[in-house]
């Protein structure tokens, strides 16, 4: 036969359970990046909510920056391991967003960006392959509503010598 003091814990810890759902279900919305996201497709177009952020992620190639593997290994001081075969390391203090063009009252930047390097995972001996990876956020205004604007800007890299154009379409629902 339960006690009362064990029918006072089972109380409590169904009460603390459900006070931490309800918490967790009315912030649930506030975890995630609000907007839309989406790849990066050279001249496409992007929906997204007036009033909210679009993030747009590329990949990019070392040498459309005009960078090779060492000049990479010169300017980055951390790599974090980043799965079996890989690392990453903050880009953000050599590759820049220059050039931005944007509607006024329209924001974009560069949001992130990573230095990634990994080895297939099925040969340990094989080189390894190099990337960049960033993402883009644009903060589309409120009034927006119903109106599509460019976005433009020009990837560059410290130490690189080549420039990579960056454009897309932001459609505001």
């Amino acid at each position: 036969m339960p006690t009362h003091r064990s029918r006072s814990h089972v109380t409590v810890l169904t009460l603390a359970t459900a006070a931490l759902t309800l918490f967790l279900t009315a912030c649930g919305p506030l975890a995630a990046d609000a907007g839309a996201r989406y790849d990066y497709d050279r001249n496409g177009s992007y929906p997204v909510p007036a009033g909210e952020s679009l993030l747009i992620d590329l990949t990019i190639d070392l040498a459309d920056l005009g960078l090779d593997e060492e000049t990479v290994n010169g300017l980055v001081t951390t790599w974090i391991p980043a799965g079996l075969n890989g690392e990453s390391a903050n880009g953000a203090q050599f590759v820049f967003l220059e050039d931005v063009t944007v509607d006024a009252g329209w924001e974009a930047r560069l949001w992130q960006v990573r230095v990634v390097r990994e080895r297939p995972f099925s040969d340990p001996s094989a080189e390894r392959a190099y990337r960049i990876d960033a993402t883009l956020r644009v903060e589309v205004p409120a009034d927006a509503y119903d109106l599509t604007r460019r976005v433009s800007g020009t990837l560059v890299a410290r130490n690189g010598d080549t420039e990579y154009d960056v454009t897309f379409l932001v459609e505001a629902l």
